[in-house]
């Protein structure tokens, strides 16, 4: 093995390199409160993996004085995977120049080297015996950890029934448990006796994390994907010696439901969420509008920038200004009536996002590299008597990753599902090159010894770089959440301007500023701290309630009317976004056009609308008076979105705090009785 090809990272490379890996996988799991939500970009993962990667480079630059020190690749493997992956980054770093915050294009940039990175570093590793064994089993155990997690939460809530998050939480892991799943089940179909049964249960618990995570796309990829393996297994001649081992993985997939299920005998109402979950056609139709939504936005971002789009992993950033134009364009739009109490992060479709951020020139540099793995697979699997089953089970893991990219909002865009593709591409390239006999030769490019020193500094450089972002982004959510829990205003707004000035993308440091400021009585100075909380993307239609409230306040009733005018070419099927509007327009004198305003908002739904004016105009107690005794009123807590409900009750204290004294009197004078 001394000529073998090799970036050397110690003694026993494998070994240290799944150990790194489980870290970066399982770092989801360490969560020391309070914890702390980046804005768009996630950045535990990120961080983590960022730091393991310069480590892993550091120690290939240090053991390079003693080790052999080279990097080999077959020359087509680097025109097909690493010249288009190259191309990607380049135009991801040149879209800097013009994306409206630079910081996001240069995180999607260096995001987009570790992926590099690291798969070089896992293709080299693949070159020595047993190293494969060792990162499919730390992928599959990592997963099979967070399976039992699923499966515990899902038989929690079979038994004692609760609101159903476990999607939530859990389908994020449904691409990566897919993507290494064929691979996985070769290599059990290659076992006998206990060894078989022992990773047979780890293939189920890997199942029924796709089952307890409740996601339909995923449930569907699983389904095709075990179908390929099945019809591979009962059709070509290298899987036939698996067929009877197939047939009981597939049996026991059935069979292992039963006993799940069996908890539910222990609830008084038993249930079975996955069948609600496909039954709830309200949730399924919500999901799939909001899915349209984000395509028509992006849709708007391509047509005003076909060629170079918006700027890389911009979309999170942009998507409220062209809702915007959307929703001049099509106010009537029925998908306009979603997401108007959360903050779009992701397109749902890794395709048309890439297009909307990096334009026909990025999307057309993504499908060479998509063309690139097709054209690798034909090459291999052409070779049918030296083809092999990873091989084959390599790409239907990469065809169904990719084919979750046309409806997931994770893809590339969560580091650990890109380091389970990155990983399964390159087993799939090892073999596809062994097959067709150019993995030596004349055909394998390689880096002197002096340019790989180059490129492995330049890449601990890229690493640290992004540890350096996510330790600067973390650090600004921290300190806000510090300056939250002081008593003082006067105390915290150092800390709230600290927090800005190391992140001026962190919209909630500017946002409660400008809570507190309206609680304080200085409703003047919150309007800028909202203005700029909304500009970055915090922009719901609670949040821009809260920013009229400040306007209203400080005298500004024209600034509170243009607000809301902005809000409803966001939101321009929100009864509560109408109903608002109405009254700032019948408070400013204008009533007509709250007259026709406020009978739109009716239109789309009366219920709604009627209670949110008698919340705006009257009170909150007028409102829930008028709703126990009138059908055409709805309960203040069926209103949606909820959060405007709150905020219009907060801003009611606000602004008229006698009804406030009142209620309390109130609730006194029954407490004496």
């Amino acid at each position: 093995m001394k000529n073998t090809p090799h970036i050397p990272i110690g003694r026993n490379p494998g070994l240290i390199f799944c150990i790194g890996l489980a870290v970066v996988l399982l770092s989801l799991t360490v969560s020391v409160p309070p914890v702390w939500n980046t804005f768009i970009h996630l950045w535990r993962v990120e961080f983590v993996a960022s730091l393991f990667m310069a480590v892993v480079l550091m120690i290939a630059l240090f053991r390079s004085k003693v080790d052999n020190f080279h990097l080999r690749i077959p020359a087509i493997e680097a025109k097909l995977l690493i010249l288009p992956i190259s191309a990607f980054i380049f135009w991801s770093a040149l879209s800097i120049a013009w994306a409206p915050s630079w910081k996001s294009a240069m995180h999607h940039t260096l995001i987009w080297c570790e992926y590099l990175i690291f798969y070089l570093v896992v293709r080299q590793l693949l070159t020595e015996p047993g190293n494969y064994r060792k990162l499919l089993n730390t992928v599959t155990l990592c997963l099979a950890f967070f399976s039992v997690l699923a499966i515990f939460s899902y038989a929690t809530l079979l038994v004692f029934g609760s609101t159903n998050s476990i999607g939530i939480v859990y389908a994020k892991y449904g691409e990566q448990v897919n993507t290494v799943l064929p691979l996985f089940m070769v290599s059990i179909l290659r076992l006998n006796g206990r060894r078989f049964f022992i990773a047979l249960s780890v293939f189920l618990a890997l199942w029924l994390l796709i089952f307890c995570s409740l996601s339909r796309t995923n449930l569907i990829l699983f389904a095709v994907g075990m179908t390929a393996m099945t019809g591979a297994a009962l059709v070509l001649k290298q899987f036939r010696v698996y067929r009877r081992k197939v047939l009981v993985m597939v049996a026991a997939a059935i069979l292992v439901l039963i006993p799940l299920h069996a908890f539910s005998l222990l609830s008084p109402t038993p249930d079975v969420p996955f069948v609600s979950r496909v039954g709830d056609s309200a949730g399924i139709d919500s999901s799939n509008n909001f899915r349209k939504l984000m395509l028509l936005i992006g849709f708007e971002m391509v047509k005003t920038h076909p060629v170079v789009g918006v700027g890389a992993d911009n979309f999170g950033f942009e998507a409220n200004n062209y809702r915007k134009v959307l929703g001049a364009n099509s106010p009537d739009n029925p998908y306009l009536s979603e997401a108007e109490d959360g903050i779009p992060e992701r397109a749902h479709n890794e395709y048309v996002q890439i297009t909307a951020e990096l334009g026909v020139v990025g999307v057309a540099i993504f499908l060479w590299f998509i063309a690139g793995i097709l054209l690798m697979g034909y090459l291999g699997i052409k070779q049918r008597s030296k083809m092999s089953p990873y091989l084959l089970a390599s790409f239907i893991g990469l065809t169904l990753f990719l084919a979750s990219s046309l409806v997931t909002s994770y893809s590339f865009r969560l580091m650990q599902n890109g380091f389970v593709f990155f990983f399964v591409l390159a087993v799939a390239a090892s073999r596809s090159f062994k097959a067709v006999n150019i993995e030596q030769g004349s055909n394998v490019s390689f880096l002197s010894r002096g340019r790989l020193k180059f490129a492995v500094s330049t890449g601990v450089c890229l690493s640290l770089l992004l540890t350096a972002y996510c330790v600067v982004r973390v650090s600004s959510v921290a300190i806000t959440e510090n300056a939250n829990a002081t008593a003082r205003l006067d105390e915290a707004i150092p800390q709230y301007r600290f927090a800005m000035l190391l992140d001026d993308e962190n919209p909630e440091a500017p946002y409660f500023l400008g809570l507190r400021s309206i609680e304080q009585g200085h409703p003047a100075d919150a309007i800028p701290y909202l203005q700029d909380s909304v500009r970055i993307g915090k922009a719901r239609s609670s949040d821009l309630s809260f920013l009229a409230t400040a306007q209203e306040l400080s005298g500004d009733t024209a600034g509170a009317e243009q607000t809301f005018e902005q809000a409803v070419l966001l939101y321009p099927r929100s009864p509560f976004v109408l109903t608002r509007y109405a009254a700032l327009l019948q408070k400013n004198g204008k009533a007509e056009r709250a007259s026709e305003t406020l009978t739109r908002a009716r239109t789309i739904d009366q219920k709604q609308a009627n209670s949110w004016w008698a919340m705006i105009t009257i009170s909150p107690q007028a409102a829930a008076d008028l709703a126990n005794r009138r059908p055409d009123y709805l309960q203040l807590m069926d209103l949606k979105p909820q959060d405007s409900m709150y905020a219009v009750k907060a801003e009611r204290e606000i602004l008229h705090p006698e009804e406030k004294l009142a209620l309390t009197k109130l609730w006194d004078k029954v407490g004496s009785q």
